[in-house]
């Protein structure tokens, strides 16, 4: 739906910006993915920590 409706809108891409994409990391991969597939940008603004030295 978030895609069809980008689309139709004309829009460039899609950004996660008001929940951490790293809540709900799956979600966010499966869209972005799916979004990059059908001609998206994808973007997304994070606290920073998922990395491997924030653990």
């Amino acid at each position: 739906m978030v895609i069809k409706r980008a689309q139709a809108q004309d829009c460039i891409g899609i950004v996660f910006c008001l929940n951490d994409p790293t809540v709900s990391d799956y979600s966010y991969l499966t869209l972005a993915r799916k979004a990059k597939e059908s001609g998206l940008l994808v973007g997304c603004s994070t606290n920073g920590n998922f990395t491997a030295l924030s653990y």
